[in-house]
C-alpha cells in the first residue's frame, strides 16, 4: 500500500498534469499502466498549476518505479483503464515523453514570467511614456518653426549677399570708367523718373557689355499686364544669359544657345507671357498684389571676359477702391459760429488711400484735420478715414455757400473725389423802412414797406424805385 505521503504526490502530480493541452489517449494508457491513478473525461483536462515539488521530487521517481497497487483511484474507479504490463522500451518512450512535456512547460512558464513582467513595467511607465511623447510632439513643432525661420533668414541673407555683389561689381565698373576717362568725376549710377517708371542707369564703359537702364512700373492696377525692359549694348560680347530676378528669386531666364531660349520658373504672383517675352523684355500678366516686390535684371557675356551687370527697381500692385470717397456726418444748413463735424472714409483698397479735405477749393488747415485712421476689412484692405472739424466763419460762405470737398488718391494711378455745398442760414432782420401817411386824396403811394429776406437782397423792389418813392411822398408833404 501507498503512504499518505506517496498518495498526496499522486494525486498533486495527477492534478498538475492536467494542466497540459490534450494529450492522446494511447498516452494516458501508457501512463495508467505505469502507474500513474489518471482520470480521463473526455479530452477535457482541467488546467492547473503544476507544484515545483512535484517536479523535482516525485516525476522521475514514479516514471522509473511504476508500482501496481497504485493504480486504484476510487473516486474515477468507473473511467479508469485496465492495468498492463510495460516493457523497457515503452517505459523509456513515457519517461522521454514526459521530460519532453515538462521542458516545454518550463520554456513557456518562463515566457508566462517575462511577458508579465514586460506588462507591469508598461503599466507603471505607461502614463510617463504618453507625457513624453506630447512632449516630443511639442519640441518638434517647435523645432519646424525654429527652422521655418531659419530659412526664411537664410533666403534672405541669400538676397542681401546678392545685392551686395552687385553692388562691388557696380563699383568695381565705375572705378574702370574713372579711370578710363582719366580721373573724372562723373557719377556711376543715379535714378531718373520717367512716365511712373524707375529707370537705373550704368557707368558707360569704354569697352565690354554696358547695361543702358532698366525700366519698371512703380505702380500697376492689380489684375492688368506690365512689361520689364532690360536695355544693354554687348559692344563686341556674345550674350550668354538674360536672367529676372523678384526678391531674390529667378522667374525668367534667356538664354540663345538654349532650345527654346526663354524659360520661367514658379514664383509666386509671377505669370510670365512667354510668346511676347525676348531678351529686352519681360510681359508679366494678372498682377495679384503679392506681385509687389523688388524686381532685378542681370546680364551675363559669353568667355572670356564673363562680364555681368545688374539693375533692380521696385514695383507695387495697387488694388484700387471700387467706389469712390464717401462723407458723412454734415447738415445742409449751417450759421456763423457753429462747428462743423465730418468724416470722409475711403473704399478699400492697397495700399491704403491718401485722404485730403477742401474748404472752398483750398486745402484745409491741418489744425483742422483728424486722423486718418485706417482698418482691415475682411479681404484685408484697408479702409481710410479722415475727419474734418472746424468753426464756421463768415469768411467760409461765398455767395452763400460753403463748398466742402474730399479727394482720394493713390500714387499716379486713382483719383476721386466727393463734393458737398452747403447753404448759409441768417436769422432775419426787421423792416429797413415803412412809411405811413394820410393823404387827403387817394393815392397809389400811400403806404410803402421795404423788407429784406434772410440772404440781404431787397425782394422786387430795387434801390432806385424806393429812392423815387421817397422823392414823391416828400414832394406830397
Amino acid at each position: 500500500m501507498l503512504s499518505s505521503k506517496d498518495s498526496r504526490g499522486k494525486e498533486e502530480f495527477s492534478r498538475g498534469f492536467r494542466a497540459f493541452p490534450p494529450i492522446p489517449i494511447s498516452l494516458i494508457h501508457s501512463l495508467h499502466s505505469a502507474g500513474f491513478p489518471l482520470s480521463v473525461k473526455t479530452g477535457k483536462p482541467v488546467h492547473r498549476k503544476l507544484r515545483k515539488e512535484l517536479r523535482d521530487k516525485w516525476i522521475c521517481d514514479i516514471c522509473t518505479n511504476p508500482r501496481k497497487e497504485d493504480v486504484g483511484d476510487e473516486s474515477d474507479s468507473s473511467e479508469s483503464v485496465p492495468d498492463e504490463e510495460l516493457d523497457a522500451d515503452t517505459s523509456e518512450n513515457l519517461n522521454n515523453n514526459v521530460k519532453r512535456l515538462l521542458g516545454k512547460f518550463k520554456d513557456f512558464e518562463k515566457r508566462f514570467k517575462t511577458m508579465k513582467r514586460s506588462m507591469d513595467f508598461f503599466n507603471e511607465n505607461f502614463e510617463e511614456m504618453k507625457t513624453a511623447i506630447v512632449k516630443i510632439k511639442e519640441d518638434m513643432q517647435e523645432v519646424m518653426k525654429i527652422n521655418e525661420n531659419l530659412r526664411k533668414e537664410n533666403e534672405n541673407l541669400r538676397s542681401e549677399v546678392q545685392d551686395l555683389k552687385y553692388i562691388t561689381n557696380d563699383l568695381q565698373q565705375a572705378a574702370l570708367s574713372i579711370n578710363a576717362k582719366d580721373g573724372g568725376s562723373t557719377p556711376w549710377k543715379h535714378y531718373i523718373c520717367q512716365r511712373g517708371r524707375t529707370t537705373t542707369r550704368k557707368p558707360e564703359l569704354s569697352d565690354g557689355l554696358k547695361l543702358i537702364d532698366v525700366k519698371i512700373d512703380k505702380h500697376v492696377v492689380r489684375g492688368r499686364s506690365t512689361t520689364l525692359e532690360c536695355l544693354f549694348d554687348l559692344q563686341g560680347e556674345t550674350l550668354y544669359s538674360v536672367k529676372w530676378y523678384k526678391d531674390g528669386h529667378e522667374f525668367y531666364r534667356y538664354v540663345p544657345q538654349e532650345l527654346p531660349p526663354a524659360q520661367h520658373f514658379v514664383v509666386p504672383g509671377i505669370h510670365v507671357d512667354l510668346e511676347n517675352s525676348t531678351d529686352v523684355q519681360v510681359k508679366l500678366m494678372a498682377l495679384e498684389l503679392v506681385s509687389s516686390g523688388k524686381y532685378r535684371c542681370e546680364v551675363s557675356a559669353e568667355a572670356p571676359s564673363f562680364q555681368t551687370v545688374s539693375a533692380h527697381g521696385d514695383m507695387q500692385v495697387v488694388a484700387l477702391p471700387e467706389q469712390g470717397p464717401t462723407i458723412s456726418g454734415g447738415r445742409p444748413r449751417y450759421q456763423v459760429g457753429e462747428h462743423v463735424n465730418l468724416n470722409c472714409t475711403s473704399g478699400p483698397s492697397q495700399p491704403p488711400t491718401h485722404l485730403q479735405w477742401y474748404i472752398n477749393g483750398s486745402p484745409a488747415n491741418s489744425s483742422h484735420l483728424r486722423g486718418p485712421h485706417t482698418r482691415k476689412d475682411a479681404a484685408g484692405l484697408a479702409v481710410t478715414t479722415l475727419g474734418l472739424e472746424f468753426r464756421v466763419e463768415r469768411r467760409h460762405f461765398r455767395k452763400g455757400d460753403l463748398k466742402l470737398k474730399c479727394l482720394a488718391s493713390i500714387a499716379t494711378v486713382y483719383w476721386n473725389s466727393n463734393e458737398e455745398s452747403v447753404e448759409g442760414d441768417r436769422p432775419q432782420r426787421p423792416p429797413a423802412l415803412e412809411v405811413k401817411d394820410n393823404p387827403p386824396y387817394p393815392s397809389r403811394a400811400d403806404r410803402v414797406l421795404v423788407s429784406t429776406v434772410s440772404s440781404g437782397v431787397y425782394s422786387r423792389c430795387s434801390l432806385v424805385h424806393i429812392i423815387s418813392l421817397l422823392i414823391v411822398v416828400l414832394l406830397r408833404s
